[in-house]
């Protein structure tokens, strides 16, 4: 049999390239049978699987055909008129005619595509239809446990792109009601059966823009409690209440509820104070009754407060309560924390050639390459904020030329307002550079558990006569670095805006709303825990790749207390590179939230640069820039002044030009 009946010219076009490919995967033969019924009795069934011995359709739609009668591939005979006497009927539908040449056959009962390797991707349209004009619903059901074949991804679709319905993973349930059928002209869905790998990826501008929660952009969220849940029963005392008064230690919301009162008090809400005091609506309180709070305090530590009951305007005493399912929140980490852990669990992100590519007119060797060492500059490279925010998303080009002079040397970064092709020019930022990072970061966050699923370097392009099918993630990456060096030819035309703009699609293509599935427990073997983002959607669904069919093993576990354990006394570091020429690094730690000051001075003690005034940083590491560009060669010093004097300290540097 051939690809299934009424798919759109490009997906039919997938599933020929897919059928066409070659692995050294595991392969893994199966069949599933789809069963499909209606409230009338009316039941049918079709059976869809791959298997290694199904014929590859070579040749089609022109001489090629798939049916294998071994594996008992029949076509069916053509659908009944239309009418409100047709046969009810079930079918797995064969394709469409293209232009000039006719449909192939009428369908099949069943369905078994050629497997390559199970990372690939095939469609299966299942159409249906029956005598009744009443449009009744049709229920489709399937076996359990499909997860553990064919890749792992089952997933039923409206052929639509979800107009009708959004997808439906059949690995987690085992029934889907199509409720939009119509009686007379029959209706369909697509089963797409793949690599079933959950993704994620992030854009250069999600990466460029992450902040904490504070609003520092470059800066990972510190995992330090914001807030604390809790719970507190109490119970009225003898001669009831009519009065109930409580204060906390910090600003609560939530409710106050009075579980089994037979007078049927209603639950009050308490918002965004710390002392409420509560009358209670005629009849008082019985005596014992049960009084619960249940709120969110709005700081990371253990609840503390005081309560009383009063009646008949005689007031109680104040009790200290005590809590009950009491539950620290940590905040929502951001994309930061996965480039510094990255980089934890040794990262290389670096862009373009590390290798020499050629020499100068002067002999000097020719290096194009961002090497990246650390996540502070894969940030620095990607963002920048100059009365405007400047991201790398401006013309695309390679790293020959800054500010119309010829580039030779490795740089450790380089920011967006500095890639200026011409001198002069008020157009910064080079796409190239920040899509280029971008497609390092999605692939290591990928290989290092950092994304739900291993495998998105290996990922396949498959699109259809496009010059980059067949090519994996990674093998474009490398070509991205070839062009951003500025060595070598592209393939098929492409030069490196429309390569920047590949990359770009790619970058996209599982990205969408930040979550994570762990922040601070274990996660992956990890003895702290990284941080893992959710997936987005599997592979079986995307548009423009297939699956491997790899297995991977899990990634090696880092230990990232060094990461968020907080320090314990204040360090001000000596400042990098130094000497310097023009920019420089200053970093410190300080063990809680404070307000620092931090500015240069000249050897006469003349100030000459303020990097932060009474700025309130974050409780751990830190790191401010210096860009000298203004200041003259010579020795210089730098103060800092935590919360007005608790800590200060005077080191040296050199800016030589």
């Amino acid at each position: 049999m051939k690809i299934s009946k009424g798919f759109t010219l490009y997906m039919v076009m997938v599933c020929l390239i897919l059928l066409g490919a070659a692995s050294a995967w595991s392969q893994t033969n199966f069949s599933v049978k789809i069963y499909a019924e209606d409230g009338s009795g009316w039941k049918d069934s079709v059976y869809i699987g791959k298997n290694t011995a199904a014929t590859d359709p070579v040749g089609w739609p022109v001489s090629g055909d798939s049916l294998n009668p071994t594996l008992v591939e029949t076509e069916l005979p053509p659908l009944p008129p239309p009418g409100p006497n047709q046969a009810p009927d079930a079918r797995l539908l064969d394709p469409t005619g293209l232009s000039g040449v006719p449909t192939y056959g009428q369908g099949v009962r069943v369905d078994i595509r050629n497997l390559v390797n199970d990372g690939q991707k095939h469609i299966y349209r299942m159409s249906f239809r029956r005598g009744d004009p009443d449009g009744s619903a049709i229920t489709l059901s399937w076996p359990s446990g499909l997860g553990a074949i064919g890749g792992g991804g089952f997933y039923m679709t409206d052929g639509f792109g979800g107009f009708l319905f959004p997808p439906v993973d059949m690995s987690s349930s085992t029934s889907f009601t199509h409720a939009t059928f119509n009686g007379l002209s029959g209706s369909f869905v697509d089963i797409v059966v793949g690599d079933g790998s959950m993704m994620r990826t992030f854009t250069n501008e999600e990466i460029a823009t992450a902040a904490d929660l504070k609003g520092k952009v470059g800066k990972y969220q510190k995992r330090k409690a914001i807030s604390v849940d809790f719970e507190i029963n109490l119970t009225a005392p003898v001669g009831g209440a009519d009065l109930f008064y409580i204060e906390f230690d910090k600003i609560v919301e939530g409710t106050v509820s009075f579980p089994g009162d037979t007078n049927g008090h209603l639950t009050i809400n308490i918002s965004a104070l710390k002392k409420y005091t509560l009358t209670i609506p005629a009849p008082p309180l019985d005596p014992g009754q049960l009084v619960v709070v249940n709120g969110n305090g709005n700081k990371g530590k253990v609840m503390k407060g005081k309560y009383y009951f009063t009646i008949g305007g005689a007031k109680g005493a104040k009790v200290a309560f005590t809590t009950k399912n009491e539950y620290l929140r940590q905040p929502m980490p951001n994309i930061n924390n996965i480039g510094d852990e990255l980089y934890l669990q040794s990262a290389n992100l670096g862009v373009g050639l590390a290798d020499q590519i050629g020499l100068n007119a002067k002999g000097k060797p020719i290096i194009h390459h961002i090497s990246l060492p650390k996540w502070k500059d894969v940030t620095k490279t990607l963002y920048k904020f100059k009365n405007v925010t400047i991201l790398q998303d401006g013309p695309a080009y390679c790293l020959d030329t800054i500010k119309s002079k010829a580039n030779i040397k490795m740089l450790k970064s380089l920011g967006p307002d500095k890639t200026i092709r011409a001198k002069d020019s008020g157009i910064m930022g080079n796409k190239l550079i920040g899509e280029c990072i971008a497609l390092k970061f999605n692939i290591a966050a990928s290989a290092k558990d950092k994304t739900p699923s291993q495998g998105f370097g290996e990922l396949i392009l498959s699109i259809p006569g496009h010059a980059y099918n067949g090519k994996t993630v990674n093998q474009i990456s490398v070509e991205a670095d070839s062009a951003l060096a500025c060595t070598g030819a592209l393939l098929g035309g492409y030069n490196v805006v429309t390569l920047a703009l590949l990359l770009d699609s790619i970058n996209t293509e599982f990205s969408g709303p930040f979550d994570t599935l762990g922040f601070g427990a274990p996660a992956f073997g990890k003895p702290l825990g990284g941080t893992v983002a959710t997936g987005i959607k599997p592979v079986a669904l995307s548009n423009i790749f297939v699956g491997s069919g790899a297995v991977f093993a899990p990634a090696a576990p880092a230990d990232f207390s060094s990461l968020y354990d907080v320090p314990k006394a204040f360090t001000l570091s000596q400042n990098y590179p130094n000497p310097f020429n023009p920019t420089t690094t200053i970093e410190f730690t300080i063990p809680d939230d404070a307000f620092v000051t931090l500015k240069v001075y000249n050897m006469l003690g003349q100030e000459v640069a303020t990097l932060a005034e009474r700025e309130e940083f974050s409780a751990g590491e830190n790191s401010v820039e210096l860009d000298g560009a203004k200041l003259a060669t010579g020795v210089y010093y730098y103060r800092i002044v935590v919360n007005d004097g608790q800590f200060q300290e005077v080191r040296k540097m050199v800016l030589m030009k």
